[in-house]
């Protein structure tokens, strides 16, 4: 085994499902290979409908731990996320235009697949989804704080961070007029000490130097508290730091 690979799992956990509908996740419950997850999701199944099978990249708990949950229709069922143990890859959905290359560049030299969702049109050329290879599962208790170190650094889908998410399958319109897409990037899996570093890369750029209008990373001053929102658009920037800062003695007093 490579070296580098030596303590990365062979095989994952995964939770098969036969459309967005379905919950019966005991029967789903699959443990396929990374090269059998591989050759699926960068597989397209034509139809014309979006709904169809799909999976949730979680291990669950052991099956006396799970908690019953009915929906608001009276279904019994065991699919949330107070079932689930770890997650066993990691998906990004990208809905933005630029995200994708945006995603490329912080995983450069980390495996990933990439395929072309049902929504990628002519119209809309810049919907993919990202599958990064996890070195080892990560809890769903430390998941929230991987969540933000990637919201930090890529214009991620809002409504994809909890654990039990369903994710499609790739699919493809016959009436789409555009070919799908998908791809694989060799490297080295990425472990949970790399994605929270991710958060931490950024937080060492918008330190301050009073000496200059910049920061010591490459935001403008007036945007180094401004935060990017993984939809994309700007938060806290109410925050933002003055263009100049008065720096006489009365104005600290002041302070």
């Amino acid at each position: 085994v490579n070296a580098m690979q030596q303590d990365v799992s062979e095989s994952l956990y995964l939770v098969d499902l036969g459309s967005s509908r379905d919950v019966d996740v005991e029967m789903g419950i699959n443990e396929p290979s990374w090269e059998e997850f591989k050759a699926e999701v960068m597989r397209h199944r034509i139809r014309d409908r979006k709904d169809g099978p799909g999976y949730i990249p979680v291990m669950m708990k052991l099956k006396e731990d799970w908690v019953l949950q009915v929906s608001q229709k009276g279904t019994k069922h065991y699919r949330a996320d107070i079932n689930t143990e770890a997650l066993t890859v990691l998906v990004i959905d990208i809905d933005e235009p630029g995200a994708l290359e945006t995603g490329e560049q912080i995983f450069e030299g980390y495996e990933y697949i990439v395929h072309s969702t049902h929504n990628f049109t002519p119209e809309t050329p810049w919907k993919y989804r990202m599958i990064v290879r996890l070195a080892q599962p990560i809890e769903v208790a430390n998941w929230p704080a991987c969540f933000e170190a990637l919201k930090s650094r890529i214009d991620l889908d809002p409504s994809c961070c909890n654990p039990s998410r369903f994710y499609y399958y790739p699919s493809h319109s016959s009436a789409s007029n555009i070919a799908p897409k998908s791809f694989h990037q060799k490297g080295k899996a990425i472990t949970e000490q790399d994605i929270l570093a991710l958060g931490r890369d950024v937080a060492k750029k918008v330190r301050i130097s009073p000496l200059t209008s910049r920061t010591l990373g490459t935001l403008p001053l007036a945007q180094s508290r401004a935060k990017r929102h993984f939809s994309g658009n700007m938060v806290a920037h109410y925050d933002a730091l003055p263009q100049t800062v008065n720096q006489r003695m009365d104005s600290f007093m002041e302070r």
